[in-house]
């Protein structure tokens, strides 16, 4: 047992501080790490049979999940690794720290190199008392500071765990703690829940405001009192306006193409080079920048860090990203859009973005915007192409698509109620965030709370865990001491029957 007086005199009357080694079960295997890479590699797999228990079975707490699977013989040589219903498995490599039971139902079968199982002595500590601590704050940040690697954080061994001390109750009172940290998690999850469905409701709401904006009803009473000042859409004398008119749209509405908006000029569509143009040995540490989909995914125009020199950017001025346009995603993370800021750094778009340069008499950034976010299901279901990577391969689908454009005043007053609607939205969005992230301090103020031993009362008659632990280890002790003796007695009757015991005598 590994206690260290100035920590244990903090600790409230029967509760000790214990280790890994203290608080498994007496076996072998109590506290195994999977298998190194080389062990278990992909060549072994097979459709059916033993399961390979991966990092994702644990942060999703779902064990069905994977479809890796080793044969009979594979399984009989790993056999140590084998994760039993009721055990404790970490997740030790890449996302480190996460924890949970392995299920009854669970199917036989092994961990693989990213986890960590151990086989915990019930008659010292519940199950779900070292759940709730090995999660707390309190732990999390010991196992943190254990860990080794940059890239991928990494627990590269149990030796640092096997050194962390934890703070163990009675186990009766580990009981009640388990029971009352329940019963308040309850409260909390049902707090959660509402709050998830606000924000389900948020969302509804924000696609409601713009399909409503883009039917024209959001501006029904603005169009009756302001019918004077509306001014029609001008269009290509070559262009029947008339053609233009949808039946379901408002007067003085058209249904127009992007060929239609965009402002004269053989770049005001164009989609990014393909990668053969633009690889990374033209990069330079400055000059122009390359924009990138992160850019348009975040709305922010200054991340990314590629660039390239005076020469390559002439040779792709076709390509330029001026401040106004609009730019679209259209590779991988498909149909998220912005508008390329005032402060722009002078640059070019890459081969995931198409930058389109509208023309401002007709619709205004803002609005477009807007709008395409409106119609981004029928976008993305009619303009995309692949199956593993979704991508918009050309232009010419969303060329096709017809978009329904208010006179350029209305728009203005479109853009305005959408952004009233929206910031109201947002702020009841904010509160909501913020009270999701109180119920995640509430229950590491719970767990902090409960490992005091301040969550429940503490009743005198409970054995402390000290003198628990001194019982198992005697325990232990005398079956060793039984199991030697057992030992000696069949080695030497086994002497015997082969006539060397007087050898030995």
């Amino acid at each position: 047992m590994t206690l260290e007086k100035s920590d244990s005199s903090q600790l409230p009357r029967g509760w000790a501080f214990l280790t890994l080694n203290d608080i498994v079960a007496d076996q072998k295997d109590a506290i195994k790490r999977g298998p190194f890479g080389s062990t278990i590699r992909k060549e072994f797999f097979v459709p059916s049979g033993y399961k390979v228990y991966e990092q994702q079975n644990v942060i999703d707490r779902d064990f069905t999940l994977g479809n890796y699977y080793i044969d009979d013989r594979k399984f009989a040589e790993l056999k140590d690794f084998e994760i039993k219903s009721g055990d404790i498995v970490i997740s030790c490599s890449g996302t480190i720290g996460k924890a949970t039971i392995a299920p009854q139902t669970m199917q036989r079968g092994i961990i693989n190199q990213a986890l960590l199982k151990l086989t915990l002595n019930d008659a010292i500590i519940s199950k779900k008392y070292f759940l709730y601590l090995f999660t707390s704050d309190l732990i999390q940040k010991k196992v943190l500071t254990s860990t080794r690697g940059t890239a991928i954080k990494n627990i590269s061994s149990v030796k640092a765990l096997k050194q962390i001390l934890f703070p163990i109750p009675p186990i009766k009172e580990q009981s009640r703690i388990v029971s009352r940290v329940e019963e308040l998690f309850s409260v909390l999850d049902a707090g959660v829940e509402s709050l998830r469905k606000v924000k389900a409701q948020l969302k509804r709401y924000r696609q409601a405001v713009l399909k409503y904006a883009f039917e024209g009803k959001l501006t029904e009473e603005w169009r009756k009192t302001h019918k004077n000042q509306i001014q029609p859409i001008s269009l290509d004398s070559t262009v029947a306006q008339d053609s233009l008119v949808a039946s379901d749209l408002p007067e003085n509405w058209l249904s127009l193409t992007i060929p239609d908006i965009v402002a004269q000029g053989r770049n005001s569509i164009k989609r990014g080079p393909f990668g053969s143009s633009i690889k990374k040995e033209y990069f330079v540490p400055s000059g122009y920048k390359v924009y990138e989909q992160k850019n348009v995914i975040y709305n922010d125009f200054n991340l990314g860090s590629y660039f390239i020199g005076e020469d390559k950017f002439h040779q792709m001025e076709d390509f330029e990203l001026k401040s106004g346009d609009i730019v679209i995603t259209c590779s991988g993370t498909i149909g998220k859009i912005a508008i390329a800021p005032a402060d722009l750094k002078r640059g070019i778009i890459n081969q995931a973005l198409l930058k389109l340069t509208l023309d401002k008499t007709r619709v205004s950034s803002e609005y477009f915007l807007y709008l395409f976010t409106s119609k981004m299901h029928e976008i993305i279901s009619d303009a995309s192409r692949g199956s593993a990577m979704k991508n918009i391969s050309s232009v010419r689908d969303l060329k096709q698509i017809r978009f329904p454009i208010a006179p350029v005043l209305e728009q203005q007053k479109i853009v305005e109620e959408i952004e009233y609607r929206f910031s109201l939205a947002d702020a009841v969005d904010h509160v909501t965030e913020q009270a999701l992230v109180q119920t995640d301090r509430l229950r590491q103020s719970i767990l902090s709370t409960a490992f005091q031993g301040k969550l429940v009362p503490q009743d005198l008659a409970d054995e402390p865990a000290e003198k628990l632990l001194e019982r198992i280890k005697e325990e232990r002790t005398r079956q060793m001491s039984k199991e030697g003796t057992n030992k000696i007695k069949t080695s030497k009757e086994t002497l015997k029957e082969v006539g060397l015991m007087r050898y030995v005598e």
